[in-house]
């Protein structure tokens, strides 16, 4: 990796002109050196690619630059650098105390473990003069994707070290005064998004200077040694300033929420209102509509009452009127049949008074009995409540017709038959010739019209052996 680190560095840390642009923010360090020190000597550890070199001869300023890389220093070498292969360690002990005025260790302390950093402190307070200056330069752990991601892009890191710690331990080893910056910070025009600022506007790199005085000294014109250096803030500022708009993005909400809040219950407030007048509108409406269908309601129960009382009356009339009818046909029935009757019993009296004598008692008072039965029936039942259909008009007709003086007739004939009959078998008949029944008989069933059971009487009387 050694021999190789010089493409590794071409095609991860950046082209030599960038790294030149960004080691230029060291000009105040620079320009005191020179001033100071007319004569001064540099001492670069891990000189690299020589970028640091070049810009101390931009300065007119002698560099001697140690690196443990051989295409390192054919590098510089190439480019005209003052350079030299070897191991820091082994060489920093050879050299004179008090004799550099500027001591620079860039990205090298990433990749040395906590002793080697103390044998490197301890070389370089021995090595500086009074009044010189060391400048290291590592890696941001503040910065989230450099100590998360970048950092491990070198195989050869082994230590990421806090700047705090090293600060101490500069202290602790004769530097008095030291000051920190986060530097080369990847920052973004017109960044507003603060996660945003987390990532990106906190340094990628962290940069100390540190001297053996208790101040760090200032140029001629009283300006400091670093305001030349491009400072962006560590992460704790980052995040005050996250908390900050975050605490105003809270007060900022809260007073938009109150204001909502007020505005919401003034809105309720106005909807109730609203709400209010609209439901004794609907009241009101509701109440002319009510007593609306009441009107309607009492007009249509007036005229239903009306109606009903019509309805009531008609009812009447058309029942008294049927009465009325059913009494006057009834009447006319009953003055009917009585009438047949009285026409059955007057033609029953006409029978000769020797035929009579002849009837049985028990034959008539049967023959008043039915007749009786049938007035009775007629009275009692009343047959013409329900006279409705013209159907039961005709039923009704024909029974009363059934019920008539033909049926009395026949029943008159029929029982003084059976009378003959008897006294003939019996031989008991003296009074009354053969003659005289046979006209008796054939007058009634004549007078009955049924021609049917007058056939039958006549014939039976020929077979019984009666003449003329």
């Amino acid at each position: 990796m050694k021999e190789n680190y010089i493409e590794f560095e071409n095609q991860f840390r950046g082209s030599r002109e960038s790294i030149l642009e960004r080691l230029d923010q060291y000009r105040g360090v620079l320009t005191y050196i020179k001033e100071e020190y007319p004569r001064a000597k540099a001492l670069d550890l891990g000189c690299g690619r020589g970028e640091w070199l070049q810009k101390c001869q931009q300065y007119e300023l002698s560099a001697q630059g140690i690196d443990a890389s051989s295409s390192m220093i054919k590098y510089c070498k190439k480019e005209g650098l003052n350079a030299c292969k070897g191991n820091i360690f082994k060489i920093m002990p050879h050299l004179k105390s008090n004799c550099y005025s500027l001591i620079t260790a860039f990205h090298i302390i990433e990749h040395l473990d906590n002793d080697k950093i103390t044998k490197l402190l301890i070389e370089a307070e021995r090595l500086l003069k009074k009044n010189g200056i060391i400048i290291i330069e590592m890696p941001s752990i503040d910065n989230i994707y450099v100590s998360t991601d970048s950092f491990y892009l070198d195989e050869t890191h082994i230590n990421k070290i806090h700047p705090k710690l090293l600060i101490y331990k500069l202290g602790i080893h004769g530097f008095k005064s030291t000051e920190l910056n986060y530097i080369n910070g990847e920052a973004v025009e017109e960044q507003t998004h603060l996660m945003k600022k987390l990532f990106y506007n906190v340094g990628q790199d962290v940069s100390i200077v540190a001297c053996k005085k208790i101040t760090l000294p200032k140029l001629r014109g009283e300006k400091g040694i670093t305001e030349s250096i491009i400072k962006y803030p560590e992460k704790r500022e980052i995040i005050s300033e996250i908390d900050l708009n975050l605490e105003n993005s809270i007060k900022l909400l809260n007073q938009v929420s109150r204001q909502i809040e007020e505005e919401s219950t003034n809105r309720e407030t106005q909807l109730l209102i609203q709400a209010d007048q609209l439901e004794s509108k609907i009241n009101q409406q509701a109440d002319q509509l009510q007593s609306k269908i009441n009107q309607q309601a009492d007009q249509l129960q007036s005229k239903i009452t009306e109606l009903t009382i019509k309805i009531e009356l008609t009812e009447n009339l058309l029942r008294e009127q049927i009465q009325s009818i059913e009494k006057s046909f009834i009447l006319r029935i009953e003055k009917k049949v009585f009438y047949t009757i009285k026409v059955i019993l007057r033609k029953t009296k006409r029978i000769p008074n020797k035929i009579k004598a002849k009837i049985p008692k028990q034959v008539k008072s049967n023959v008043k009995l039915i007749i009786h039965k049938l007035s009775s029936k007629i009275y009692r039942t009343k047959i013409f409540s329900n006279w409705t259909t013209a159907t039961k008009q005709r039923r009704i007709v024909n029974g009363l017709r059934l019920l008539g003086g033909e049926w009395i007739a026949q029943t008159i004939s029929q029982a003084i038959y059976e009378y003959k009959q008897a006294e003939a078998n019996s031989k008991e008949e003296k009074s009354i010739n053969n003659t005289t029944l046979r006209t008796t008989d054939v007058l009634l069933l004549k007078r009955s019209g049924n021609s049917k059971r007058y056939k039958e009487i006549k014939k039976n009387l020929t077979q019984g052996g009666i003449e003329k």
